[in-house]
């Protein structure tokens, strides 16, 4: 078992850079959210922010890859994961910081267009710069769901697949104006 996902890799890979890092989680207290607390230790990742339930179990992937390297996860619907929401975040994480990177937009069902526009809303409003990926959807959301939270991104990290599932379309350019068109400030393909 390894530590994994979207948000803590960034926040190793940007604190081994050098730069001061939190992360903003939700975990159990259990094998696995420990795991994640001594790896954020270890590598100087601030976690004054990971909410720890004593009633929550840990969100678990397993991760397969094709032959293409494609990777495909399954995911203990009973974790943390799915359970994340605006109100597990205590909003005064997002003072005095630089950059919000919001790992995998669909990853969390709870962060809908709503909570992300509020959390992003706050954001901007602390001068911040937001990037942002995406995950496929759990449950078929598209662009519209997520449109008015995209107007808040300046960098927006979708692969080929996602972009064009996100869309509808599959010429790149078509795919970034689409969501260019939705506000984003950059988006990277």
């Amino acid at each position: 078992m390894t530590i994994g996902g979207d948000a803590i890799n960034e926040a190793t890979i940007i604190s081994r850079l050098g730069h001061s890092t939190r992360l903003v989680s939700y975990i159990g207290n259990d094998a696995a959210g420990q795991q994640i607390l001594e790896h954020c230790k270890r590598n100087g990742i601030n976690t004054d922010y990971v909410k720890v339930d004593p009633e929550a179990t840990t969100a678990i992937n397993i991760g397969l890859v094709r032959p293409n390297g494609e990777r495909i996860y399954i995911s203990n619907r009973s974790g943390t994961t799915w359970k994340f929401s605006l109100s597990d975040i205590d909003i005064s994480a997002i003072s005095n910081a630089k950059l919000l990177s919001f790992a995998s937009i669909f990853n969390s069902p709870l962060f809908d267009n709503n909570a992300l526009t509020i959390l992003f809303s706050r954001a901007k409003e602390a001068g911040m710069t937001i990037c942002a990926d995406i995950k496929e959807g759990r449950s078929g959301e598209t662009l519209d769901d997520i449109r008015g939270a995209l107007s808040y991104v300046d960098y927006f990290f979708p692969n080929y697949d996602e972009a064009s599932k996100l869309t509808g379309k599959v010429q790149i350019e078509d795919i970034a104006d689409i969501i260019l068109g939705c506000g984003v400030k950059t988006v990277v393909i």
